[in-house]
This record gives C-alpha cells, structure tokens and sequence, in this order.
C-alpha cells in the first residue's frame, strides 16, 4: 500500500471515528433534555373519553342501526375494580391505572358499542353476539383486530363472523343486528355459524 493509500485509509478511519462519537454525544443530549411523558390524569382519561365518543357516535349507530336521536346520554367514570373497562346501563366505568399504561381507545369504543345498543339479554347463549358486534365495530373504527375461528368463543372470533356478513349479505347482517338488539337468538343462528366456519 503506498502513502497515499495509507493516508485515506487514515482520514477515512478518523471521520468514522469523529461520526460515531457526535452520534454518541447527540444521544446523550437528547436523554438529558427528553421529558418522560406523564400519567394521563382522570380529568384527561375522561375527556379522552367523551371526544372518542363524539367523533365514533354515529359509526356506532349505524352499524347498529339505531337512530342518532333520541340520543343516548353515556357518561364515564373512573373505576378502579374494572380490568379495563365496563358498562352499566349508559356509564361506561374506565380503569385509570389500565389507560395510564395502555392506548387503547378501541376499548372504550367496545364500550360505547355497549352503552348505545342496551341489549337486554346478557345470558350464556347470548353473550358472544353481544361482544361480537361491539368488537366487530371497534374493528370498523380501525382500533381493532379479528380473529378467524368459532364465533361463539366471542370478541374478536364474533367480530369475524359480523365483517363475514356484512361483507357478503346485507340482509343476513341486518338480521343478526336485529337480533342482539332485541336480545332473542335468530332460529338459524346455529346454520349461519355453520354457513360462516366453511367458509374458512
């Protein structure tokens, strides 16, 4: 290798060297002046609340085909014996300490679904089209997923066989709304199960 070589080798060695260290120097900066972010407070987790409501009211309701007015008057409160989240009549009961760690609007969207349609029956039969439908429309706000498998298992698994027919049949979809809101089973709930799993 003659001079000249060694000499950019050499330049080159000190600049990589030079890079390197202002990375090193610029990140320390940076964890110096970085202001960890606080705790969402109650005040917030709650107004967090009542705009995710404004902004996905009328989604809900027309996916559940309820009517935009009379309008149902849901309020939030803070609940620290709730995992997460749970509704009781029109109060949707928020777990501070949950929301402090996870962003997760999808469920008070789950919430809402709940809050909005007042189904009547909450019974072993009928408890997955319940969280079915409110999951199946988190996933229509975009704040959810779907799993594929038996609807009965519920939550996301239900909210699957929901898309399924609402994609596919405007009017089979309709139905099954109906039916959660009324809180009374289809009597061909058990082929339309069926109907959806050999799709899959």
């Amino acid at each position: 290798m003659n001079q000249k070589n060694v000499n950019t080798c050499l330049v080159e060695a000190r600049l990589t060297s030079i890079t390197f260290s202002f990375k090193r120097i610029w990140a320390f900066i940076v964890g110096i002046f970085s202001v960890p972010k606080s705790p969402i407070t109650e005040e917030q987790l709650l107004q967090d609340a009542e705009d995710i409501l404004q902004q996905h009211r009328m989604q809900v309701c027309e996916l559940l085909m309820k009517p935009l007015t009379p309008k149902v008057e849901i309020t939030f409160s803070i609940n620290g014996t709730t995992p997460i989240a749970a509704t009781s009549g029109t109060n949707i009961g928020l777990n501070l300490q949950y929301f402090q760690t996870h962003d997760d609007p999808g469920a008070i969207v789950h919430e809402i679904v709940h809050a909005i349609e007042q189904a009547p029956d909450y019974t072993g039969e009928f408890w997955w089209m319940i969280e079915g439908i409110a999951d199946f429309i988190r996933y229509k706000a975009e704040l959810g997923t779907l799993d594929r498998g038996d609807p009965r298992h519920g939550y996301k698994e239900a909210a699957d066989f929901f898309n399924h027919y609402y994609n596919s049949d405007a009017e089979k979809y309709k139905a099954l709304v109906t039916s959660v809101n009324a809180g009374v089973l289809l009597s061909n709930i058990d082929q339309l199960v069926q109907d959806y799993l050999a799709t899959g």
